[in-house]
């Protein structure tokens, strides 16, 4: 039962999809960026360098490379389904089931909380940028 279920919810997320990049009338279409990379927060403070790949047939990647805290030199990857909606990117891991948030900015991704909501800061928002696009330093 638990298996149709998750099947049916599958199923109508995907209808879902051809909607995701309909831009409104006054604005040009802008596609999405296929890969994006940036430095995340983790749970414990933690520094982490983040690659992420969309897929056309709504799969992502997801490597986490950390690079402080106690987890210092762990890599982690993840894969799973994405789908986005006009101000929401939304990533469900395949292992898990973990829901991450990002929200569309310029030709970047703004992470979101746990919830989807905007991260209050003190100016600081936590970007991934498509790699032309990021300064290494």
């Amino acid at each position: 039962m638990k298996r149709l279920i998750l099947l049916l919810v599958i199923t109508l997320s995907g209808s879902v999809l051809p909607g995701c990049h309909i831009a409104p009338a006054d604005r040009a279409f802008t596609p999405m960026q296929q890969y994006y990379q940036g430095t995340l927060p983790g749970e414990n403070r933690e520094a982490i360098e983040t690659s992420l790949f969309l897929a056309e047939n709504g799969t992502f990647v997801m490597r986490q490379h950390f690079t402080t805290g106690t987890r210092l030199g762990r890599m982690q990857s993840s894969v799973g389904q994405w789908a986005c909606t006009a101000d929401k990117l939304t990533l469900v891991e395949n292992a898990t089931g973990k829901k991450r948030f990002f929200r569309p900015s310029g030709n970047s991704l703004e992470m979101l909380d746990d919830h989807g909501v905007m991260i209050p800061s003190d100016g600081c928002r936590f970007l991934l940028l498509p790699p032309r696009d990021r300064v290494m330093t």
